[in-house]
């Protein structure tokens, strides 16, 4: 079940890309390890789970993103690993159990909870797509160490106009 609740300000390191949602499925194997080595390289140990954070949606043309872990100190990228901050704020949070395929249908009972209690997104419109201030979904169980998709863990997160 959804809830409101506050985050501080979180820095993170990222790799950004542009996807669409068929090809979703290739940004983890494609992406973290590159992201990893330069972690490894710089000294740079992650201090939470994974996450993929949506920056532009346009589900017909792709969706920029960026796929990353939190850091405990702000740090300075380089190459193609940027450093970003998540804002601090009012969320709405919902955590899910299940195969990660099955976050749309979650994304989707999160965003009718919402309009159901008239919480409005800090996101805007572009000509590129929705421009979005803060959605994230945080990935806790790692595929590789537990092979059921029906114990995965992981944490959707919307930020809300709404002090």
């Amino acid at each position: 079940m959804p809830k409101l609740i506050h985050r501080a300000a979180q820095p993170y390191v990222s790799i950004r890309s542009t996807e669409t949602l068929q090809g979703m499925a290739t940004v983890f194997p494609r992406l973290m390890p590159k992201l990893m080595a330069w972690a490894a390289a710089n000294h740079v140990k992650p201090s939470g789970p994974e996450f993929i954070r949506f920056n532009v949606i346009d589900m017909a043309k792709g969706m920029e993103i960026e796929l990353g872990f939190p850091v405990t100190a702000t740090v300075r990228g380089s190459g193609e690993v940027h450093a970003g901050a998540f804002p601090a704020g009012r969320y709405v949070f919902m955590p899910f159990t299940g195969n990660y395929r099955d976050l749309v249908g979650a994304n989707a009972t999160l965003q009718q909870w919402a309009a159901k209690k008239g919480i409005k997104w800090k996101v805007k419109s572009s000509p590129k797509g929705d421009v979005w201030a803060g959605r994230m979904e945080f990935y806790l169980t790692d595929p590789g160490k537990e092979p059921d998709p029906r114990k995965w863990k992981s944490e959707i997160y919307y930020l809300t106009l709404n002090k």
